[in-house]
């Protein structure tokens, strides 16, 4: 697949699974060590979803400890995991609909999810992109297409936009620098 396309994308099922170790085993063999791959942890902005996003990467049996049992480098592997936090509800967007009381707690909020997703190993160091809370997202788990946002304009192009720099990050190496 290398040789045929220039990015391979594998979906792999929330959470811990059998398929998670199955991609740390053949990404780990000697064959593919010159091929690099990345693992990108979609997360809701929740303080629960951070906590098991944390864990699912840096927790015992998680995606680093079991890397690192198939032969991945810990640190290589640490490296070429991002993060990506869905269902942000950005308060700064003037058209969030809540009250200056609401924006006000909602700040304290999001400080404190990035206080929590830093000390569980996913926080802005680590952090690809953010996406927007979106109803066509929330409610229908669905790809977003130009349609949905200008001709049934149930989606908003502010999600679309979040996804095109998310897949633009995805595929420049420099954003991975650091990481």
């Amino acid at each position: 697949m290398d040789e045929e396309f220039g990015l391979v994308i594998v979906d792999l099922t929330a959470g811990r699974s059998y398929a998670t170790e199955i991609v740390l085993a053949a990404t780990a063999r000697p064959e593919l060590q010159g091929v690099p791959s990345r693992w990108v942890v979609f997360h809701r902005w929740t303080r629960q979803h951070i906590v098991a996003a944390g864990g699912l990467v840096h927790g015992s049996q998680g995606i680093v400890d079991n890397g690192v049992r198939f032969g991945h480098d810990r640190t290589a592997l640490a490296e070429a995991i991002g993060f990506v936090r869905t269902a942000v509800l950005d308060p700064s967007q003037p058209d969030t609909g809540l009250r200056t009381e609401q924006l006000a707690w909602l700040d304290v909020c999001n400080r404190r999810l990035d206080e929590l997703a830093s000390s569980r190993g996913a926080g802005r160091a680590h952090l690809l992109g953010e996406v927007p809370l979106d109803p066509v997202l929330q409610w229908q788990e669905q790809l977003i297409s130009n349609d949905d946002v200008w001709l049934h304009r149930t989606a908003n192009e502010r999600t679309v936009n979040a996804f095109e720099h998310l897949a633009r990050k995805i595929i420049d190496e420099s954003s991975w620098v650091g990481l």
